[in-house]
């Protein structure tokens, strides 16, 4: 997860944290510069290769397709098309340009997967997909910006309390030390906290793979 106040260009991490390692500025819209993310990794990445000669009808990538994102490395091409509402992210192994392309698509449980996976196959077919592939409830939308909040007050030395009286519960703005202390607001402040950092360091994974 990407902290908004940091102000240098930094990689995405080793392979073994789920990002290819583009480097990328984490003060840019993840909307006009996303990341890029291995498909082991994030449940949205459809992964494409070179059909065999017997799957006559299998298409090769439209070429009229504008990417967000478009990047090589030794492992293929990565791309990340908008597409209506749809945001899809495609890695085409050791493709030529003009290649018919197949899906690689393991047995999943995973409904993300095989959603992207289906939209995937929209897109090549000229059927431009309008829904994503999954939906964030306005809940999850809403609980996940409220952690962004927290872990850039927390990333830039706020204490629990002035996070909590900044963010969370202005209208305890004024509070003296001692009744914050003994309040339920900051042990939630705690938790929060605490769950901003998991999400950050590790959690993320859950996050892309859900």
């Amino acid at each position: 997860m990407r902290t908004r106040h940091r102000r240098a260009t930094r990689k995405e991490g080793p392979p073994s944290a789920g990002g290819c390692a583009f480097s990328f500025d984490p003060d840019q819209n993840p909307l006009d510069a996303p990341a890029l993310w291995h498909a082991e990794a994030a449940s949205g990445v459809v992964t494409l290769d070179r059909a065999p000669a017997v799957f006559r009808d299998a298409l090769p990538l439209r070429l009229d397709l504008a990417a967000v994102s478009d990047r090589s490395d030794g492992d293929g091409r990565h791309l990340v098309i908008d597409s209506g509402a749809c945001r899809l992210r495609l890695w085409l192994r050791d493709v030529v340009p003009d290649t018919p392309l197949m899906v690689l698509l393991p047995l999943t449980a995973s409904p993300q997967r095989a959603a992207a996976a289906d939209a995937a196959r929209l897109l090549f077919v000229g059927a431009l997909p309008t829904a994503p592939a999954a939906r964030v409830s306005p809940f999850q939308r809403q609980r996940l910006i409220t952690l962004l909040r927290v872990l850039d007050g927390a990333q830039s030395g706020l204490t629990s309390r002035e996070i909590g009286t900044r963010i969370l519960y202005p209208r305890l703005d004024g509070i003296d030390a001692q009744a914050w202390k003994a309040s339920s607001e900051r042990r939630h402040v705690q938790r929060l906290v605490a769950e901003a950092r998991h999400l950050m360091t590790v959690g993320y994974r859950q996050l892309l793979l859900a």
